[in-house]
């Protein structure tokens, strides 16, 4: 699966905000997901967030995702997270994977968006 990072979504409201690059997920032959994230020129990494669980979703809070880098060489434009488990749910709910990125602009200075969008 995949998607669009956007930078600028205040409020999650994506409507205001610019495509800056995407990222997706893969399952790889270990079992474990590893997400790819992916910016445009004139766009950087300064962090990555995601998150995999069983629904329901109890936070869209990065400080409490599986995976957390707050520390990316600046100039990064891509990273590949490590291995993230997929939890069986079993019947009490469904998987589901949270992305959230930092994004610095070589144009206009930085995007830090409080929240994840959580569609």
């Amino acid at each position: 699966m995949s998607g669009p990072l956007y930078a600028g979504a205040g409020g999650n409201d994506v409507s205001k905000a610019v495509k800056v690059g995407s990222w997706s997920a893969q399952v790889h032959s270990d079992g474990e997901v590893y997400v790819y994230y992916s910016v445009a020129s004139g766009y950087s990494l300064s962090s990555v967030h995601a998150d995999v669980g069983c629904t329901p979703i109890s936070s869209c809070n990065p400080g409490g995702f599986d995976y957390s880098n707050s520390n990316l060489p600046s100039g990064t434009a891509s990273f590949t997270t490590t291995g993230l488990t997929v939890p069986d749910c079993g019947n009490s709910g469904q998987n589901y994977i949270i992305i959230e990125a930092g994004i610095n602009s070589a144009h206009s200075g930085s995007y830090q968006c409080e929240e994840p969008v959580c569609e």
